[in-house]
Order: structure tokens, then C-alpha cells, then sequence
């Protein structure tokens, strides 16, 4: 039983390594789960017994980079993060030059974290709350005096900046990476000025 999990799983992890080379040579949207079965050396029956489509590929794939992202992010958390649009984006720029290195993987995301229909949508979701919650726990960390639910609603509303200028850049209204960047400061910058009137306490004698 042992054996034919390790090797489920070493077949797994084949396909995967295939799908993810043949991704960045060819596209995503140019490589067909043939290419995959014949890369990986395994036929196209063995594939579709792990992955029910090209998409949960792609999904598998992301997910796994998100959730690394998230491992990196947490010495940060722990660290405290200040509430300034600098240190804000120093915490989503990894992520916004992910997503935009890998638009089909980002429209995936962009989408399915709307929905609950799969495992993968869920994961989603979950990696999302993830995310908002760390980014969350740095600020009250880095930021004395800042209450944990004020802290909850800044991370929430730096992720929907965040999102929102990954939906531009997507769409074309943003139209290159680095206006992208510059974008997400901005919008940060303005959260950021308007959250610290609100959110943080008056300084010197009450």
C-alpha cells in the first residue's frame, strides 16, 4: 500500500514538474495535456487519473507557489510590518510580480477565489484569508496602540487595492508591469494616509 502511494505520488509529482516546464516554455494556453503525458513519460490516462483538466494543473501549480509565498511572508508578519505604503508594498510586491509573470494562473485566481464549486476554489479562498490574516497580524505587531478588528479592515482593504490593480493590469487598463507597481504604491499610500487618521490613536497627553 505504501509502495503504490509513493508511486502515485512520484507520478504525481512528475506531471507536475512536466506541466510546469512545458507552461513556461510554450504557455499555458499553447500546451495541450499530450505534450504533458509525453514529457512526463507517462500516458495521458495516468494524467487525467490526478488532474481532471489542464486547469486543475494549473491550479496545483499556483497554489503550491502561493502557499510558498506565504511561507516567506510570515518571518515579516512576525517582525511587524509599519502602516506606510512602503512597507505595505514590500508585503504584495512578491505577490503582484507572481500573478503578473503568470496572467492564466491570476485569472484563475482572480475567478475562482469567488467561488466555492472545488477543492481548488476553496484553496483559494483559503490562501486569500491567509494572506489578508498575516498582513493583519504584522500590523498589529509593527503598529503600537493599533487594535486587532482596525488591523483587519487595513489588510482588507490593502488586498482589495491590490486586487483591483491586478484586474487593470489583467484587462489592459494598466498597461505595463512597472505601472502596475507604481499603481498599487499609490493606492496604498492613499489607504494608508486615511487608515492612520483613522485607526490610530491621538499622540501626547489625553
Amino acid at each position: 500500500m505504501k509502495l503504490t502511494q509513493s508511486r502515485s505520488q512520484k507520478s504525481r509529482e512528475t506531471i507536475l514538474a512536466a506541466a510546469r516546464a512545458l507552461f513556461d516554455e510554450k504557455g499555458y494556453a499553447a500546451a495541450a495535456m499530450d505534450e504533458v503525458a509525453q514529457r512526463a513519460g507517462l500516458s495521458k490516462a495516468s494524467i487525467f487519473a490526478h488532474f481532471t483538466d489542464k486547469q486543475a494543473v494549473l491550479a496545483t501549480l499556483g497554489i503550491a507557489d502561493i502557499e510558498l509565498l506565504l511561507r516567506e511572508l510570515r518571518p515579516r508578519a512576525a517582525a511587524g510590518i509599519a502602516l506606510s505604503a512602503e512597507a505595505l508594498a514590500e508585503t504584495f510586491s512578491p505577490w503582484l510580480r507572481y500573478f503578473l509573470a503568470k496572467p492564466d494562473f491570476a485569472r484563475l485566481y482572480l475567478i475562482q477565489s469567488g467561488l466555492l464549486r472545488s477543492p481548488e476554489s476553496q484553496a483559494y479562498v483559503a490562501l486569500c484569508a491567509s494572506h489578508e490574516a498575516l498582513i493583519a497580524e504584522g500590523l498589529a505587531r509593527g503598529n503600537s496602540g493599533l487594535p486587532m478588528p482596525a488591523a483587519n479592515q487595513i489588510a482588507r482593504g490593502a488586498q482589495a487595492h491590490f486586487q483591483q490593480v491586478l484586474v487593470y493590469r489583467l484587462s489592459g487598463w494598466i498597461v505595463s508591469d512597472a505601472e502596475a507597481e507604481q499603481s498599487l504604491q499609490d493606492a496604498l499610500a492613499i489607504w494608508c494616509t486615511g487608515a492612520d487618521k483613522l485607526f490610530t490613536p491621538p499622540s501626547g497627553p489625553a
